[in-house]
């Protein structure tokens, strides 16, 4: 059928210019400026309009211009041609030419989030159109991305993709146990130098690296972490029952403990991670995936006469940059439930870029003229992203704003792993909004 339209294109066409054109009537010849008959004259301009005459301006035959049948019937023939060839360019457009796109193609496409060759990977995963070795070129594939740092996001596609393989039963068992090891990695780091006196510090950190469109939860829990040579063990809920579906930037938090020995301490623990389906009460979910990860770092407390291993930076003009690279309106606090007329609230801040020093804040909230403190936020060089404040000194607010004040300080920095050269200097941050009850 397509192919009769260039066809039908032509004839309609060709009727249109016939019929405007018309026929050719008789031979006499006329001026070309006003029409008049020119038969048996002898001068040399029109007797009509006064053209001289000559062979530009003079024609032999008069046409019949008003031809409505062969007008019409190519207007139809060009109508008709139109919608058909509208009617095709939509089939063409449904045609799913992904289909004939070869696997290892598509998953260069979806590396750079062709959401069609997405969408085809999942159709031939769903529909069992792999064969064995283009399944595996998937997995593999899938796999080599999803657990090349489990220190960065990768794109969702990898997790998606491979919790549909893995729904589908079609993962290895060591195939699955390297996916949902990457899932939600929990980094945990100690500081390594610190005083005698001041805190020595384990800082948690798990990044959700989950399948949006395959949701697991996960209940982290850190057991047994013991600071020798002379604490005791205990344990402690980390993430319990969270969703990894959002790919949030989760806030790390710190556990601090004072010191007491100096010298060389090692802090060990068990990392514990289940992962269950999230549509399932926890209380009575079978674990999707388990598994306990020991861990065993090394720290030194140096004698308390020893140099402070805290380096201010006195640069005022990075002020200007640093409260850019905050962003205010996605400041914000969370009351989460009012306990004893004292409310808990959740400050998050967000950092867009990267700095070549280390921040490190107390967060200072002014609520009806007084001054509340107490929390720290901190980014050691290099990383941006989520951190998040706590406080539960507040009584239950008459207004729904705030003043927050960052101000980097010392004890900001010993709450942290990894910050030792600080920023000196303030950000304050007006006007915040509270949300909650």
């Amino acid at each position: 059928m397509i192919f009769i339209l260039p066809f039908l294109f032509l004839v309609g066409a060709t009727l249109l210019v016939i019929g405007l054109e018309g026929r050719q009537v008789d031979d006499y010849p006329y001026c070309t400026h006003c029409r008049y008959n020119l038969t048996g004259l002898t001068a040399n301009r029109c007797p009509e309009c006064g053209t001289e005459i000559s062979r530009n301006t003079v024609a032999f035959g008069r046409r019949e211009r008003n031809r409505p049948v062969l007008i019409a019937g190519g207007v139809v023939l060009g109508i008709v041609v139109l919608t058909a060839v509208s009617f095709a360019v939509g089939e063409i457009r449904g045609v799913n030419w992904y289909k004939y796109v070869s696997t290892h193609r598509l998953l260069n496409m979806a590396g750079r989030d062709v959401r069609s060759a997405v969408d085809e990977l999942y159709r031939r995963i769903q529909t069992g159109a792999l064969d064995e070795a283009q399944r595996q070129e998937v997995i593999e594939s899938a796999l080599a991305r999803q657990t090349a740092n489990l220190n960065i996001d990768p794109r969702p596609v990898w997790a998606n993709l491979l919790g549909l393989l893995d729904s589908v039963n079609q993962l290895t068992p060591e195939q699955r146990e390297a996916f949902l090891g990457s899932v939600a990695p929990v980094r945990v780091r100690v500081r390594e130098r610190v005083r005698l006196g001041d805190p020595a510090v384990v800082e948690i950190d798990m990044i959700d690296r989950g399948a949006p469109s395959w949701t697991y939860a996960a209940d982290i829990h850190l057991i047994d972490l013991k600071l020798s040579p002379a604490s005791v063990p205990f344990s402690v809920p980390l993430y319990p029952t969270f969703n990894l579906d959002s790919r949030a930037d989760i806030p790390p938090f710190a556990l601090t403990f004072p010191t007491t020995n100096v010298g060389h301490q090692t802090a060990t623990g068990v990392i514990d991670t289940t992962l269950y389906d999230p549509n399932t009460d926890p209380a009575f979910a079978k674990p999707t995936w388990h598994h306990a990860s020991p861990f065993s770092l090394d720290y030194e407390v140096l004698p308390e006469d020893a140099p402070d291993p805290v380096n201010w930076v006195d640069e005022p003009e990075r002020e200007s940059t640093i409260r850019r690279a905050i962003y205010p309106d996605q400041v914000h606090m969370q009351c989460r439930g009012i306990i004893w007329r004292k409310c808990r609230f959740i400050e998050y801040i967000f950092l867009e870029r990267s700095f070549d020093v280390d921040l490190a804040f107390e967060v200072i909230f002014e609520v009806g003229g007084r001054k509340i403190g107490g929390a720290a936020v901190s980014w050691a060089n290099g990383e941006m992203g989520w951190r998040a404040a706590y406080s539960d000194d507040f009584k239950p607010l008459k207004t729904n704003q705030v003043h927050v004040v960052l101000r980097a300080t010392r004890s900001a920095a010993l709450q942290s792993a990894d910050c030792y050269n600080i920023w000196r200097g303030e950000i304050r941050i007006p006007a915040v909004s509270v949300t909650g009850p």
